[in-house]
């Protein structure tokens, strides 16, 4: 039998992929800035998306602080496009964040916006919490 070579073929609807096409789309999406978030934050927290937030909201807190006493504000849409979690999961990162203490909210402003701030005391004291435990527990 003769071997029949499969040939694949562009649907005369369609233009054919300019050259390179498919390259620079990969690479423009595999070049993306990388998500990374404290591991420390998962065991803390108990919630993947929780220490997910708390370690974008340190970087956030760290580069734009706009207002007095480490407030700063960072809307939905801004917060998705940095981590990629939606409004209803950073709506219970942020529950979980505040019943732990680590995150603190107020809304200021007309028309009013949700400032956050990170209480790095109870966040410090916490990690300290912990470390302690896995000495004593010889981890």
């Amino acid at each position: 039998m003769r071997s029949q070579k499969m040939i694949a073929k562009t649907p005369k609807n369609l233009p054919a992929p300019e050259p390179n096409f498919l390259n620079a789309a990969f690479l423009l999406e595999v070049t993306r800035e990388p998500i990374v978030f404290q591991r420390t934050y998962v065991d803390l927290t108990q919630s993947v998306t929780a220490a997910l937030l708390l370690s974008s909201l340190q970087q956030i807190d760290q580069d734009h602080s706009a207002y007095e006493d480490g407030w700063f504000h960072i809307s939905s849409e801004e917060c998705h496009a940095l981590t990629g979690l939606t409004r209803y999961e950073q709506e219970s990162a942020r529950k979980i964040l505040k019943t732990c203490g680590f995150l603190e909210e107020k809304r200021k402003g007309m028309p009013a916006k949700l400032l956050q701030r990170i209480n790095y005391q109870k966040l410090t004291s916490a990690i300290k919490r912990q470390a302690e435990a896995m000495m004593a527990g010889g981890i």
